[in-house]
Order: structure tokens, then sequence, then C-alpha cells
């Protein structure tokens, strides 16, 4: 565990203790709690999903933080499984995402991760919840060339709005003849939300969460 990713958390504490008696701070309170417990159970598995990570070396990506199990549960249940579908998380992290997407019937997961240690641990997660038929890249979400293997596409805010309307783009261009969908937690940045519409998608749905407005989620359609 590093001494930057505790930092990090101790920094969301403290935003917390600015107004502690919110209804957001109270939620976010609870979730923390629960996920402590969480992270004291993955490691007697040897397991790493928690635990912040704080990207450093390319000012265009975000931190990594687990999405909760509750979010992705309202993505999955708003997936209609009478057609095929494949998944892809975008930005996977540690391959929390892709480990739930797995309890569902997905033709195909993947994640596409940039940070190398992140990759790793990922593979390792999947590897230890014998998950290894999920696909993990490593490599630049600009460069990826495999868009059109997927059709839905979930982003927990990886990126900032100039990796994102390339890759907006590059899924749309990989789905001229077919339907695509992108489910985008945490969608409050406008920059961003622009990029996507910018791109040819457009907004069909908004997922709002009655405790966090962090965790709404922005459903687009191409």
């Amino acid at each position: 565990m590093r001494w930057k990713d505790i930092k990090k958390v101790g920094s969301y504490l403290q935003r917390i203790l600015k107004d502690p008696l919110s209804r957001q701070s109270r939620a976010a309170f609870r979730r923390y709690f629960m996920e402590a417990f969480s992270l004291i159970y993955e490691k007697a598995r040897g397991l790493d999903f928690t635990m912040v990570y704080q990207c450093d070396g390319n000012e265009h990506n975000n931190n990594y933080s687990k999405s909760p199990k509750r979010i992705l549960k309202r993505v999955f249940d708003d997936i209609d499984f009478s057609d095929r579908h494949s998944f892809i998380d975008m930005g996977c992290g540690k391959g929390y995402v892709m480990a739930c997407a797995s309890k569902y019937p997905f033709e195909r997961l993947g994640g596409v991760e940039y940070t190398s240690e992140l990759c790793d641990i990922c593979k390792k997660n999947l590897y230890i919840l014998k998950h290894e038929q999920i696909d993990v890249f490593k490599c630049d979400a600009k460069e990826f060339d495999r868009y059109g293997d997927y059709d839905v596409f979930y982003f927990c805010n990886p990126f900032d709005e100039t990796i994102l309307s390339v890759v907006a783009g590059k899924i749309l261009e990989a789905h001229k003849d077919e339907k695509c969908w992108i489910y985008y937690l945490n969608p409050h940045q406008e920059e961003r939300q622009k990029a996507i519409m910018d791109a040819g998608f457009k907004l069909v749905k908004v997922i709002e969460d009655e405790r966090e407005r962090y965790f709404d989620i922005n459903v687009y359609e191409n």
C-alpha cells in the first residue's frame, strides 16, 4: 500500500469533514466505512480492488477509485440481455468492474488500462478470481484498435476531454452500422459531456443516484 494513496484517502476524508452533516458527506462516510472492511477482506485473499491509486506521469489521466457495486448493478440492470452484448471498461484500473460484469451474460469482456502497475494489479486480481478469459489491454485508449469488438462501454471518469473526444470518435467510427452505448459514471464535467456528444453520441438517459451525486450515470447511444 503506497503512502501517496493513503494520503489521497485522507484528502477525501477532509472533504467530508468540511460539511459532515450533509447528505452527501454522510453517505460518503458510510461508504468509506464499508470499504475499510472490503480492504481487509481483499488483503486476506491476496486481492487489491478497493484502495485508491494516484496516477502520475500523465496530466490527462485521472486517479483510480473503485466503482461501488450498487452502482454497477444499476448499470448492468439497465442493459437488455435479450440481445447479445460485449462489455469493455475504459480505464479498467484494478479490474473490479470486469469482475462484477463476469456475473452477467456478456459474450466478451475486456478492459483498457494505460498505467502499467494498475494493469499488473488488474491481471493478478482476475487470475486469483479465475477470470483469465477476460481480456486486459495495456495501451493508450487513443491507440486501441478493437472498439468494434464491444458494444457496451463503461467509463468511470478515467481521463479528460482531450482523450475522451478521440476515444468517443473511434467508438462511433467502429459502430457505423450497429448500436453501441456509453455508460459514463460521474458525468458532471461539462467539457466531458460535450466531448462525447460532439463525437456524435446522444444522451438518452440519466441514472441519478439519490445518495451521492458523484455516482450519477449518463447513458449515451450512437
